[in-house]
């Protein structure tokens, strides 16, 4: 990655360095995520940080892990959910195994997708910062979902022509852009 991972991260109980959710990260993923590239790995702990507890996330959504939304089902198994934001409440943990399963899922089913969005995209140099064309896409569709290119169809268009600099400012002019900044440069 092309920035220091001694960065300060906002992560469970207060402010931890980047380096701290990556070695809590590698302890429930030892040997990463087969097929994933540990570039994609480390930065999405960087981006999204890493609680193995239930958590409302900046939207109010109750999350877990990497930002893994939770499914009324899990609800049901982990019910306590802490607030958002800085709190040393901690809300239902989430049993290690289950959250190596559903990220693993999660990740995978969101590489894939950034790889098929490559397949639509041409060649390209590394984006801002060393991050590759594909780290970046699998950031934006785990973090906005499959469908973001329709919703961003401009910023797709752009991504698609080719025009690396009209893609980074649309995707500014964002909403994406108004909660999560940090993310968006990304």
């Amino acid at each position: 990655m092309g920035r220091s991972l001694e960065t300060n991260l906002v992560i469970g109980d207060g402010v931890a360095s980047r380096s701290q959710a990556l070695k809590d990260f590698h302890r429930i993923f030892p040997g990463g995520i087969e097929g994933i590239p540990i570039s994609v790995l480390e930065n999405l702990v960087a981006v999204e940080g890493f609680r193995p507890d239930m958590y409302l996330d900046t939207e109010g959504k109750a999350t877990y892990g990497t930002g893994s939304l939770a499914t009324p089902e899990e609800l049901e198994r982990w019910p306590n959910v802490a607030p958002s934001g800085v709190s040393s409440e901690r809300g239902s943990m989430i049993p290690e195994e289950h959250i190596r399963e559903r990220t693993s899922r999660d990740v995978r089913r969101f590489y894939d997708k950034a790889l098929g969005d490559l397949e639509s995209i041409p060649k390209s140099p590394l984006a801002e910062g060393g991050v590759a064309l594909s780290d970046a896409l699998f950031s934006v569709n785990y973090q906005l979902g499959e469908g973001w290119n329709k919703e961003h169809p401009t910023t797709w268009g752009h991504l698609a022509g080719g025009r690396w600099k009209e893609a980074a400012e649309e995707a500014q002019r964002s909403e994406w852009f108004g909660q999560t900044p940090n993310r968006v440069r990304n």
